[in-house]
C-alpha cells in the first residue's frame, strides 16, 4: 500500500518550516529578546530621595530635603551599548546557522523518503509480476510441466519481496515522520518531486568556509565577546554622583521644646557632586 499524505515540493517544506518549526521561532524570540536587552544599556541606579531633620537646628542646611543620582561613567554606557548590538548580530547570525541546518535536514530526509518510495512502487510492480509467475508454476506443477522447486522456488521470492516491501515502507514512514516533525506539521506530507538530485559537494573547488553562515556566527560570537571583554574593562572607569538638597523644616516636631525658627532671608540651596575611583 502507498503511504498517506500530501503532495509537497522541496521548496513548499521550506517555506512551511519557516512558519512553524519550533527552532526558529525560538530562534527569533532569541533575537527579540536581544534587541530589548540593548535599551538595559542605558540603565543608571536609583535616584534616592531624603528628607533630614535635626530637632536641635532651625531651618538651615542640616535640615533638608535632598535628591541623590549616581551614574557610571559616560563611556560605560556607550561601550556596554555596544556589547548588547554584538550580541544581537550573533543570535541573528545563531538563526541563520539554524536555518541552514534545518534545511539541510529537511532536504535529508524529503530525498531519502523520495527514494524509498520509489523503491517501493518498484517493488509493488515486482509483486503483481511475482504472483503471476505463482500462478503459472503453481499450474505448471499441477500439470505435471514443472517440478515442485519451480513452485517453492517462485513463492520464495514473492515472500522476499513482500519483506522487502515491508522494510522499504517502514523506513520511508520514519522519512515521513522526521520531515513533519522538522515542519511542526500533523498533516503526513509525501514528496510532489520526481526525480532526485545530485547534491552539490560543498568541499569544491570554490568552497569557502569564511562565506557560511556558522562562519558567520562564528566570527560575530568572538566580536560580541571582544566587546564583552571592553565593557567588562570600563569597571575601572569612576563613577560620578550629584546630589542636590533645599532647606526644610518639620515645625510640629520639637521634641526639645527649642525654639526653632526657619531662616527666612533665602531659601538655601545646596549642592554636592562626587567622583567614585576604584583604588583598590
Amino acid at each position: 500500500a502507498s503511504l498517506p499524505g500530501s503532495m509537497m515540493t522541496l521548496q513548499q517544506c521550506f517555506d512551511l518550516a519557516e512558519k512553524q518549526n519550533l527552532q526558529l521561532q525560538a530562534g527569533r524570540k532569541m533575537i527579540e529578546k536581544a534587541k530589548i536587552m540593548e535599551g538595559s544599556a542605558w540603565e543608571v541606579d536609583k535616584t534616592e530621595i531624603a528628607w533630614g531633620q535635626n530637632p536641635a537646628s532651625s531651618g538651615d542646611t542640616d535640615n533638608a530635603l535632598s535628591f541623590s543620582q549616581g551614574i557610571d561613567f559616560p563611556t560605560v554606557y556607550t561601550t556596554r551599548r555596544k556589547q548588547l548590538k554584538a550580541e544581537t548580530q550573533a543570535e541573528r547570525s545563531r538563526l541563520g546557522v539554524t536555518e541552514q541546518q534545518l534545511k539541510l535536514d529537511i532536504a535529508t530526509a524529503y530525498y531519502a523518503m523520495l527514494y524509498q518510495t520509489h523503491r517501493l512502487r518498484i517493488l509493488q510492480r515486482q509483486d503483481s509480476v511475482l504472483d503471476r509467475y505463482c500462478e503459472v508454476a503453481d499450474k505448471r506443477y499441477k500439470a505435471g510441466e514443472a517440478k515442485q522447486l519451480e513452485l517453492l522456488t517462485a513463492e520464495r521470492l514473492r515472500n522476499e519481496n513482500h519483506l522487502e516491501m515491508a522494510n522499504v515502507k517502514s523506513e520511508a514512514e520514519n522519512q515521513q515522520l522526521l520531515l513533519m516533525s522538522l515542519l511542526n506539521s500533523d498533516q503526513p506530507v509525501l514528496p510532489a518531486e520526481h526525480h532526485l538530485i545530485a547534491i552539490s559537494n560543498p568541499m569544491s573547488a570554490d568552497f569557502s568556509y569564511q562565506l557560511t553562515a556558522d562562519a558567520q556566527y562564528q566570527q560575530d560570537r568572538i566580536q560580541a565577546l571582544a566587546r564583552e571583554v571592553k565593557c567588562a574593562k570600563t569597571g575601572y572607569a569612576p563613577s560620578l554622583s550629584l546630589t542636590l538638597r533645599t532647606q526644610a523644616q518639620i515645625s510640629s516636631w520639637d521634641p526639645y521644646h527649642i525654639d526653632r525658627q526657619r531662616f527666612t532671608e533665602g531659601n538655601f540651596f545646596g549642592f554636592e557632586i562626587g567622583v567614585g575611583v576604584p583604588l583598590f
